[in-house]
């Protein structure tokens, strides 16, 4: 059976809640982000929010990649970030203490995953053009049948 990519109704129902605004991520899971990403703040995707939404995250198309550009900037949705509570070990007495967050836009009701995790490295067998573009700011772009780990 061919899988399907998630659509936005499927991707909200695995979020406890969804953004697209820093300021609507609820006090709780800032603390978490925070604690968790002293080391390495770029690690969350709220920083796409942060940093400016959709428009930070598609800015260095404009110049490289004019038609991806376009095709973002007219038909994605504003970026978003959904998060859910995790038991890290799956017994139903423990409580949900794991924080996870995914990134994502959506065009013509189709989730694309944009993540904003620390790369130690770059690629040198990509063109610039992709690396100064799709990967500039953001380290992944996809499209899966499920959720996609953090990193």
């Amino acid at each position: 059976m061919k899988s399907r990519a998630f659509t936005f109704e499927q991707a909200k129902s695995e979020f406890d809640y969804v953004v697209s605004s820093y300021e609507d991520i609820q006090a709780k899971e800032i603390a978490e982000i925070c604690t968790y990403s002293k080391l390495s703040p770029e690690m969350s995707d709220t920083n796409i929010l942060k940093n400016g939404g959709k428009e930070w995250l598609i800015e260095p198309f404009r110049g490289l990649q004019p038609l991806s550009y376009s095709v973002l900037q007219n038909h994605a949705s504003d970026y978003m970030v959904g998060f859910r509570w995790i038991r890290k070990i799956p017994r139903p007495a423990l409580p949900r203490n794991q924080l996870k967050h995914n990134g994502f836009l959506v065009i013509n009701n189709t989730v694309l995953w944009v993540n904003i995790a620390f790369r130690i490295y770059k690629e040198k067998s990509l063109p610039e053009a992709i690396e100064n573009s799709w990967l500039k700011n953001a380290s992944g772009w996809r499209t899966t049948s499920d959720i996609v780990p953090v990193n």
